[in-house]
This record gives C-alpha cells, structure tokens and sequence, in this order.
C-alpha cells in the first residue's frame, strides 16, 4: 500500500516536473524588428512575412513593405487601393497578394509579375485564408461567405457558410482552421466542426477558470490545433479542446498569457516574464515558454514558415520569435565568459583541463568554476604547456618568456636573461621548444634537472616576424612577414613568393601540399617547392581576405579572417560552407580575429578563436551537418528605374519573382538593392556581360548603374561564403533600346544611305549622260552647221582654183563664212553658263531676228519680260534658241512679206514666243524640207506646246514652255 502510494507520488512527481526539465533545456529568443526612421515604432494594424521572407504591414498612413534593412511604401498602381489606403489585412499567396479593402466593398487581387489588379466585391471583411499546397487558396468573411480560388488566383467558387446544416442566421465567424475533410471553426465564442455538410457545434461545458477568474475572454484571435487538441487563442487567455468531441479541457485567463503555437504535436504556451496574480504553469497538456517581454500586447502571431520561427505583431511594433541557435554550443557555463571578454581584444587562448586561460592586451585571465581571475597585465602572445604542471608563456620584452604553475596560476620569471626579445609562437618539438621571435627562432630545452638552455638556430634579419612554426618530418617550415621558408640543418631556405613579400600568417599541412593564411592574399595552396596551386580570396569564398587564423579537420577549414570567420568545404575542390546566426551571435561571428588566438579543444571537440570583440566557441561536431545544407541565396529587394526628368523614378517591389527584368528606354539609370534572409551584409555581385569580377556591396546600400547600352544582361549577386552557383541570384535585365538604337531603325538609316549613294551615283550618271548628250548635240551642231558650211566654202574655193573668176562665188564663200562664224557663236553662246537667264536668252532672240531681217523685211520685235533674272538649264536654253534661229532662218530665206511680227511673252511660270509674216498666196511653196523636222523634234525635247499655221494669208510658229 505504502509502495503504491510512493509509485503515485514519484508519477505525480515526474508529469510535474517533466515538462520543465523538456522547457528548460530550449530557449526562445524575443527581439524587436529595428525599423529605420521614421518607422521606429509603428502602429501597426496588420503584418504577415512571405516565402522570400519579406514583411507586409499597415498603418494608419497607408501600407508599406519591409527588407530586412529598409522599408519602402507599398504601392500596386490601382486607383481604387492607392499606397496611403488602410485596407484591413494582407494575404501574400505565391505570386499574388490580396488586399481586404471591404470598407470599400472590394478585395483586391495583385499579380506581382504582371502589375495587373483585380477587383472582387466583397460584403463582410476577411477573417481568416487557407492555403492548400499546389492547389489554390480559401478566404473566409465574417458572414460566413466562403471564397475559393484556384492557382491563377482566379475565382472559382462564392458559397456561404449558411448552406450548412447547423449554421444559425445572425452567426459572426471568427476564425476557421482546416484538417483534411474536416473544418474546425469559431464564431459567437463557440467552436464548431463542420463535416458532411453538416455543422456541429461544442456543447456547453462548466469549467474551471485558470489564472484571473474576474478577467472574461476577449476576442477570438487565432486557432491552432495537434493531433489530439484544438486550441483556441484569445486576446488574455487561451482554451483548449478534446478535437474528437469539442470538449473543453483547460481554460486560462490572465495578462500575463501571449500566445500559443503547435511544436511538434505538443502545445506551447508563451507567456510575459513578469510577475502575475496567478502564474501560468506547465502541465501534462501544454509546455511554458515565458520568454515574451513584458510590456508586450500581442495582437498576432503568424509563422514565417520556418521551423520554431514566428512574427508577433504587437502594439509595441513588430518582434521575431525563434529557437535560440546552439549551433555554436555556447551553454551557459560559457555565456559569461563571452559576455565579459566581449570588450576585449583576445592574443591568444590555452585550455588545460578545466582551466581556460586567455591573453588579451588588457590583460592575462584564467577562467575556472564560472569563476573569471585577474592574474597579470602582461600581454602574452602565446602559450604552451610544458607539462601538467607548468606552461611556457611567450611575451614581448624582457627575455621574451614567463613560466606559469598550472596548479597555483602564479606567473613566474624565465631563469635565461635576454633583453628585446617578442616572442610570437611557441612549438613543442620532442620535448624541446621552437620559438619565434622578430628575425630570430630558438630553441628551448631543459636538462634533468629542470635546467632551461636555449640556442639561437635562426638570426636572418629580412624575415621580419615569425607568425608560424610547423615541423614535417626533419624539417621545420616558418611562416613570416616574408614568406615561407624552411628550416633544416640551421639553413634556411625560402620557398614562397620567389621574389615578393607575403605575410604568412599560419602554415596548414594538407596531404603532400600546405594551406598557408596571408594577410591580404587569402589562402594560398603551395606545394613543398613554393609552387601556387591554388588561391582563394574574397570573393571565392573567404569574408575577408586577411586570414589571421585557420584551422582544419575532416575537410572543413576554419579560417579567422578581418571580415569575420569563413567555413571552407576542401572535399572536391574548395567551396564555401554557409550558416545561420541568431542576432545575437552576428557580432562574434563577424568580428575581426586575432592571429594565434586560436584552441583546438580536442577533449571538449570544439574551437575557440578570439578577436577584437572577444571569444567565439565552435562545437566541432555540428559543422559537418553544415556540409549537407543548402547555402544562403541573395534576393532581390527592388529595382528603381529613374530618367532624366523630375518625375519621380519607377520602383519595382517584386523584381524578385520576375525572370527578367525591363528597363525602358527613358530610363537612362536603374538602382538595385538586395535583401537577405540571413545575417550576411557583404554580398558580392556582377554584370557577366562586363566581366567575371566580382563587385563587393552591401545590402543596407542601393547599387546604381547608368547608361547601360541597350542588350541583355545577366546580373549575379551571391554571398562571399557561398561559391557553389546553384545558390547564386541571377536575373536577366534587358534594357530595350530606343527607336534610334533598334535595329528597324539602324536598318532604315543603312537603305537611306544606300539609296542615297545610289541617287548621288544616278545623278552623276545622268549628269555623264547629259555631258555625252551635250557633246554629241555641240557634235551634230558643228557637223550640221559648220560643216556643210566649210564643204561649201571648199568647193568654191576650188572652183576659184580651176580658174573661173566669178563673183557669185566669191559672195558665196563670204556668205558661207558669216554663217559658219555665226553658227560658230551660236554653239559657244549656248553651252555658256553665263547666258542662262531668261534676259540674256531674249537678247539673243532680238539679236538674231535683226541680222537676218534687217535687209528683207521691217521686223516689229515686241516683248512682254516679267521675269529676267531667273535662271534656266542648259537644255532648255540651248533648244529654246535653235527653235528660235531656225523659224527666224526660215523666214528670212523664204520671206515674200515686207513685214514680221515677232512677240515673246516671259511670265514666272510660262514663257512663249510668236513669229508671223504674210505668205501672200504661195501656200504651197513655203517652209517645206528638215527644218521643220528639226523644231518639232526640239519642242518635243523639252516638252513644250509647238504650233505651225501656214494658212492662207499668214505663216504662224508659236510656242509655250512651262517653267
């Protein structure tokens, strides 16, 4: 009986103290979402977190979208949600985001690759959504209405919760949660399931109020359920149901209750940590986490869709809540140490069973039992255990060596004098020590009698200081301020760089090869002869391309650089090896280290390294589950697309889910801003089509890129740690050209040049073509006109020869000559430029009418000359003139009249010419042979109007030329 009562006691004992010692050993960490200015603590009416990791939140002054390290406003271009709008809640789904506007009788559909929106009506403002994975989404209103929407976001079904059986008119819905064909929902502060179509509510049960009975449940807030229980959260209290038959279990009220969450098929409540009426304590149903703070008025909780990850909404402002990262093993016997050396600069690190000592050049500690001691202000360097009892401590000055009991911690004199000396690494060599020191490196022994000697194996004064000593075999290879170099039989050699200097701070052997730690050239892998076989910088890897620390085990490489702490995978080449930090391990993990502040805590598994900011432990066992994870990924925060006008530029919030990004062609700059997800700043990026360097950026920091010329771009951005291109941000920008850079254009241009060589090229054709023209008529001419003249002139001339003495021929000869001279000055007249105005071709006219008509006829020349200074082609004058000459000619050879008539008439657009005598009744005897063949033939040439009249009393040529 006592037997029993002992088993109850010690089960009662064990469920009570069980989920405390299941609580106690996880922490949630709470912390604020530092918004920049002015948003340092918005009044926010709703948030919700996206996959990429985003935030979306309202305020009174309108709606706005947060990065990680800026906020910019939310605006979707619809005049019917403009940014300044304050819609009730926010729903991101894939690539949508829908936006509960039902003060407006609407929801609002946003597709965010497309920019387009579309509006729903709405008569009751949106509760609660349920998204099913690869299907679609579920939104739920306040009066019941039920909205379905396939994947395209396209709305399939409008039904109302009213065609239920057991649904009661006048019901306001709270909150609605689903598990496969089941529906489990709130409304009127009752909790129902529906299935088959058919409504079953709870059924009122008497239960015993938890914490403050006089404080009532408020509002219903939030559903959440296991395997077993629903639990329904409240704005002071939460209450827990058996799901099989809607019975409530546990009822709690109190002001000190957050909020609940489903870990793990167990329920978790989170309290405030500060002092109540009541308490809230665990128990067999639910575990307590009261790590929310306290002046904290929760008003929602949403998950971020990571494991223990949560996004609590408050009156205060917006927090995180999340597991409290162990990854680095800091437990809380170590938590004070890192807190109290976080102000100091950490030289150098020693363990000794369960003593930590630590030089720093504020000083020199030892820390044991939680306890921290004080016990020199000399800067030690570096330190090695000598045996277990006694710990070789390297120093500058002085004789550069102090000696310390391990079991007293008294700092004792070394007994060898020596002055100036800096000694800077400390390596046991069967039993004897090299040290290193500014051009020097000896060796420290100690005889039977615990006599200390020390020999001098090294004084070469160009190495500058020795960083690093590692003994292979029979050689001893020294890392310095010069390089790498090898120690065997005291000659030193130098093996790396052949010519240069490089500090190399720490030496790795790997296989056959070492990894050596420089100061500005990364890692470097040599071979034994000094050959490079491979490097590895900032940007291939490494947070900083000082490597003051390294260390390597089962192909992972530790290396402390001035950028913070890298992880390199050396399996299969090297890659980076990327990992999460919780906040407040960022600025341990980041700091600047230390050279030789670095412990291999064999015993313990873990690395302790130390910096500026003091101490970084590393549980070794865990970073070969790293090798497995998939590396961080760069997103794509916004890209502005800005012109040289004062509008304002375009910004695109959603680049991210965009394959290819567009940059019209008024856009002459485009800006673009990364984002994280993790605790990386630096990120590194490039524009492939510019070249394969990679540009260092920051994502608190815009990148702005101008005049980019029209093409397609591919722009990558990555962490430096990450080297593997899977994980690698890649996005297409094509930037179009203007209607001056296209290629219809340039092809336009090439066919107007083309058609304008080809016109210059037809013109000077023509104008060859009319010079052949011109000489072949000067040709004709001088062949016509001249020559019949001198063939005439010739043949009387030889008649003169053959002795008759004539007259007639002498007159013909004279008469032949005049007309070959004129005929001669009429050529020359007309390829003359200088006579092309329509006064000098006039002239010319009157001219010639005179000389052959003066002697037969009286000539009556009248002119009407409006227009005499203009000017005329070649062509025209030229044809116009022999039209003239020849009837003037005709005339005067056949003329029987004692009187012509000549008229010209010269206007802007015609000039015309008239030439009439009397032909007194010999009709049939005038005018007649080639001549005037030869005028109708020049008239048709230049395309005038010719006419002849031989009529009864008057022979008549007229002509009219259009200008």
């Amino acid at each position: 009986m006592k037997l029993t009562k002992y088993r109850q006691a010690i089960f009662t004992l064990v469920c009570i103290l069980f989920p405390l010692l299941v609580c106690s050993q996880e922490q949630f960490v709470v912390q604020r979402i530092a918004f920049p200015s002015p948003f340092l603590r918005p009044v926010l009416r709703n948030a919700v977190q996206d996959s990429h990791g985003f935030i979306y939140f309202i305020t009174n002054e309108g709606m706005w979208r947060y990065d990680g390290s800026s906020i910019q406003p939310l605006d979707i271009g619809s005049t019917n949600l403009p940014q300044t709008t304050v819609p009730l809640s926010i729903y991101p789904h894939n690539n949508y985001i829908l936006f509960d506007a039902s003060d407006n009788k609407q929801l609002l559909c946003l597709n965010i690759i497309t920019s387009e929106t579309k509006s729903i009506p709405l008569k009751s403002p949106i509760i609660t959504y349920q998204e099913e994975e690869g299907k679609g989404m579920t939104l739920y209103a306040e009066n019941g209405e039920i909205l379905s929407f396939n994947q395209d976001m396209r709305l399939v079904s409008r039904s109302n919760m009213n065609q239920f059986k057991g649904w009661q008119k006048g019901t306001l819905l709270g909150k609605v949660i689903h598990e496969k064909d089941k529906c489990y929902l709130m409304a009127n502060n009752k909790l129902g399931v529906l299935k088959n179509q058919q409504i079953v509510w709870e059924s009122p049960v008497e239960l015993k109020h938890n914490g403050d009975a006089t404080m009532p449940l408020n509002y219903i807030r939030d559903l959440n359920f296991t395997s077993d229980y629903i639990i329904a959260d409240y704005s002071n209290g939460f209450r827990i149901y058996k799901k099989t038959n809607l019975l409530p279990l546990y009822e709690y009220h109190g002001r000190d209750f957050a909020f609940t969450v489903n870990r793990e098929e167990k329920i978790l409540v989170f309290t405030k940590n500060s002092p109540s009426i009541n308490p809230l304590k665990p128990n067999t149903l639910f575990d307590v986490s009261d790590q929310i703070l306290p002046d904290m008025k929760v008003r929602g909780v949403v998950s971020t869709g990571k494991p223990d990850d949560y996004l609590i909404r408050s009156e205060n402002g917006l927090f995180t809540c999340s597991l409290k990262d162990t990854s680095t093993a800091i437990v809380n016997d170590q938590q004070h140490i890192i807190d109290f050396f976080k102000t100091k600069s950490v030289r150098s690190i020693s363990k000794q069973g369960d003593k930590l000592y630590v030089g720093t050049y504020e000083g020199f500690y030892v820390c044991s039992n939680s306890q921290i001691k004080y016990l020199s202000d000399i800067v030690i360097y570096c330190m090695t255990p000598v045996d277990g009892k006694t710990m070789l401590l390297g120093m500058e000055g002085g004789n550069g060596f102090l000696l310390l009991d391990l079991q007293t911690n008294q700092i004792k004199p070394f007994p060898i004098p020596g002055e100036g000396i800096s000694t800077t690494k400390i390596v046991n060599r069967n039993g004897k020590y090299l040290t290193g020191a500014i051009d020097q490196v000896y060796e420290l022994s100690r005889d039977f009698k615990g006599i200390w000697k020390r020999a001098s194996l090294l004084n070469k004064s160009d190495i500058g200081y020795v960083k690093d000593i590692k003994v292979v075999g029979d050689t001893c290879w020294i890392g310095a301020d010069g390089g790498l170099y090898y120690l065997f039989k005291n000659r030193l050699t130098k093996v790396f760089p052949a010519k240069d200097k490089v500090t190399v701070q720490v030496i790795l052997p790997f296989r056959d090869n070492f990894w050596l730690a420089t100061s500005g050239r990364g890692l470097i892998k040599v071979n034994k002869k000094g050959k490079v076989l491979q490097e590895i910088k900032f940007n291939e890897g490494l947070v900083g391309n000082y490597v003051f620390s390294a260390y390597q085990e089962n192909n992972v490489l530790f290396a402390g650089t001035n950028g913070g702490l890298s992880l390199l995978d050396l399996r299969e080449g090297v890659r980076g090896i990327d990992f999460e930090l919780s906040k407040n391990q960022i600025e341990a993990f980041t700091q600047e280290f230390n050279h030789s502040a670095l412990f291999a805590d064999t015993v313990g598994h873990q690395l302790i390294m130390g910096g500026l900011q003091g101490l970084l432990f590393l549980n070794l066992n865990l970073f070969e589950q790293l090798k497995k994870r998939p590396a961080a990924q760069v997103m794509l925060s916004y890209v502005k697309k800005g012109g040289s006008s004062t509008k304002q530029p375009e910004v695109d919030l959603f680049a991210q889910v965009k394959s290819v990004i567009r940059i019209q062609p008024e856009r002459n700059y485009i800006s673009v801003k990364f984002a994280r997800n993790n605790w990386q700043k630096k990120i590194l990026w490039r524009i492939k089509e510019f070249g394969q360097k990679w540009s260092e950026g920051s994502v608190d920091e815009d990148i702005n890129m101008y005049a980019m010329p029209p093409g397609t771009y591919t722009l990558e951005a990555r962490f430096p740690a990450v080297t593997d291109h899977r994980y690698w941000l890649s996005k297409t920008i094509v930037v179009q050209p203007r209607f001056i850079q296209t290629t219809f254009f340039k092809a336009m241009i090439l066919l107007l040049i083309i058609a304008g060589i080809y016109l210059l090229w037809r013109l000077k054709v023509e104008r060859i073509i009319k010079e052949q023209q011109l000489r072949t008529a000067i040709a004709s001419d001088l062949h016509d006109e001249i020559g019949s003249a001198l063939t005439r002139i010739s043949m009387s001339s030889e008649m003169m020869l053959m002795g008759k003495q004539d007259n007639s021929i002498l007159e013909r000869i004279s008469t032949d000559s005049k007309n070959a001279i004129s005929s001669i000055s009429d050529i020359i007249w007309s390829v003359d430029s200088r006579n092309d105005t329509w006064s000098d071709l006039i002239m010319r006219m009157r001219e010639h009418a005179y000389v052959l008509l003066e002697d037969n006829a009286q000539l009556n020349f009248v002119v009407d000359d409006a227009d005499d200074e203009n000017h005329m082609s070649q062509e025209v004058r030229q044809n116009l003139y022999l039209i003239f000459k020849e009837a003037v000619t005709n005339i005067a050879r056949h003329n029987l009249s004692t009187e012509v008539w000549i008229e010209i008439i010269n206007t802007d657009s015609i000039f015309g010419f008239l030439i009439k005598n009397k032909v007194q009744g010999f009709k049939d005897s005038v005018y007649t042979g080639q001549g005037l063949s030869n005028i109708e033939m020049r008239a048709e040439r230049i395309k005038s109007v010719l006419k002849i009249s031989n009529g009864l009393e008057f022979f008549e040529v007229s002509l009219q030329y259009h200008k």
